[in-house]
């Protein structure tokens, strides 16, 4: 089949779309809304608010434990059927969960609910398609579509919280996902394919395809990554990196309240951040297309060190704005900068599987900075104590990518190979 003239829009773009809208519902209906429901379950069920962290905690343990074996199934088979079942599941655990009057059962239908789809929609299914659908322009696309775990954050907190006024919170999460099996399984058939082969293209909508990626034997298997340099770099330094900013943002409002700053201005504090991430995914994705990925990856340590730099200096409210939005644009860049890394290194023919098997890598910092950072304040008094380590593990992240060699840095793309 021929390809399509060079003015036609690149179906590759479509897939971008459908993946943008399936992370907003993956993420902004699960981490993003999960507090709006602890203070109405607490009450109903007469617990404390720590107990029901558990039901998110247990998400996150299966989404590591299950990525690797996701990652895989991305890559040798259907990965629409892959992204229908993530829809099914958590579309229908929120209906059940409305329905259901046990907690431990809500608790349950939660974690496993949301980590399928998490997984189906999430940030994982959405690299892998984005990486097969482009080349030259992955950074750019892989920044578009990350923009739908902001966007999620932006829309679904006031809609869920208005329905729970509305319904209460059992019609607010029943109707949450009755919306998600609507919008997302028509969007999903009738867009997701695998492969621009599939229909005909090829990446980026180009005339030819791309020169293969070197790819050993057999794939990248787990004993071939865990002899490979770049697979424990890129795993350490993205996993600190998003552990110190992803438990810096859920504690905002407590460190602008030590700070003098109101709740309704600590509001405000979150949406500039997440605006911040919408410029930095596109921003960074953008630039990426273009420039060493390694050195934006430095410009991220950079911007991380600003912010925490400013916040020892105990700042006023136009301070915590603007390192907010410092650590929001930072924050941005990090997931699509991820998956072009990998794309570069390992190609798009088994990135589900090295992606899948990464993952894991990324989840302990964040475990650890979840606690660590409260901790720091109960035991201390402040924040400083957390602002200073994490300005000591910047530095520290800042002297690992030296390590990172990227394939257009090697004398030869296959080195890895050479050394399994």
């Amino acid at each position: 089949m021929n390809s399509p003239a060079p003015h036609r829009f690149f179906y590759g773009w479509r897939v971008v779309g459908a993946v943008l809208v399936g992370q907003s519902f993956a993420v902004g209906l699960t981490t993003y809304i999960f507090g709006l429901f602890q203070v109405p379950l607490a009450e109903e069920f007469g617990v404390s608010r720590s107990v029901l962290s558990l039901a998110l905690i247990g998400q996150m343990l299966l989404v590591a434990i299950c990525s690797p074996f996701v990652g895989r199934a991305l890559d040798q088979h259907p990965i629409r059927l892959i992204m229908v079942a993530g829809a099914i599941a958590m579309g229908s655990s929120y209906i059940a969960i409305g329905l259901t009057p046990w907690l431990p059962a809500i608790g349950l239908l939660f974690m496993v609910g949301t980590a399928a789809g998490m997984l189906g929609m999430g940030p994982l299914t959405a690299a892998k398609l984005v990486a097969a659908w482009f080349n030259r322009m992955r950074g750019r696309a892989l920044g578009i579509s990350a923009i739908g775990t902001s966007l999620g954050g932006a829309v679904a907190p006031p809609l869920i919280a208005a329905a729970i006024v509305a319904w209460g919170w059992r019609g607010a999460i029943m109707a949450a996902g009755a919306t998600m099996l609507v919008v997302m399984l028509p969007i999903i058939w009738r867009i997701i394919h695998n492969r621009p082969e599939a229909l005909g293209l090829h990446p980026d909508g180009a005339a030819e395809p791309p020169p293969p990626a070197a790819i050993p034997d057999g794939g990248w298997t787990f004993l071939r990554l865990a002899r490979d340099r770049n697979f424990w770099v890129i795993g350490l330094s993205l996993g600190l990196l998003m552990g110190m900013v992803g438990s810096i943002i859920p504690n905002m409002p407590p460190i602008a309240a030590e700070f003098g700053v109101s709740t309704q201005r600590a509001a405000l504090l979150i949406s500039l951040l997440s605006l911040a991430g919408i410029a930095g995914k596109v921003g960074f994705g953008a630039i990426a297309d273009l420039v060493d990925k390694r050195l934006l990856l430095w410009v991220t340590v950079v911007m991380l060190g600003s912010f925490l730099l400013l916040m020892m200096q105990s700042p006023g409210f136009v301070g915590l704005a603007f390192g907010g939005v410092v650590l929001g644009f930072s924050l941005g860049g990090l997931l699509p900068l991820w998956g072009a890394l990998l794309a570069d290194c390992y190609g798009s023919e088994n990135f589900g599987q090295v992606m899948g098997l990464q993952s894991p890598l990324l989840m302990p910092p964040s475990f650890a900075g979840i606690l660590f950072v409260p901790w720091c304040f109960d035991s201390t008094g402040s924040y400083q104590l957390a602002f200073t380590v994490y300005i000591k593990l910047s530095i520290a992240v800042a002297v690992l990518l030296l390590l990172l060699r990227l394939p257009r840095q090697q004398s030869e793309v296959s080195e890895p190979m050479a050394q399994s």
